[in-house]
């Protein structure tokens, strides 16, 4: 770490801001996770495989050809499912809290939209 580096992490922890109220630190570097594959936790990557493999044994049951051209379209395909099972999990949606991912992010939602709403009515005029 340089000077510089160093600095900016004292004054971060002596909170000498300038902004009045409140100021949130989210940490970057914690995380619960024990990471496997290319920031996958062991279910994740499991999972990530998984999807691979299934794509390509369907692709295989499809096609059915030992050619050289369905081969690398298998290996395609099977890149394509692994790489969108890894987005999934390791795209930030917020940039400020880099510990949650958009599978974190939708869940939350999911939560939000099946909680019982409040709403709130004008009262009526009374004359």
């Amino acid at each position: 770490m340089n000077s510089d580096q160093v600095k900016q992490a004292l004054l971060e922890l002596l909170h000498t801001d300038t902004e009045k109220g409140r100021t949130w630190f989210f940490p970057s570097n914690v995380s619960d996770r024990y990471t496997v594959i290319l920031g996958l936790d062991l279910k994740q990557s499991v999972q990530a495989i998984g999807a691979a493999c299934v794509s390509v044994a369907l692709a295989i049951l499809l096609f059915r050809s030992s050619a050289m051209f369905p081969l690398i379209f298998y290996v395609i395909i099977g890149l394509v499912s692994f790489g969108g099972v890894w987005a999934f999990y390791t795209i930030k949606p917020i940039t400020d809290r880099p510990n949650i991912s958009i599978s974190d992010f939708m869940k939350q939602r999911n939560e939000f939209g099946k909680r019982q709403k409040v709403y709130y009515k004008k009262p009526k005029e009374r004359v």
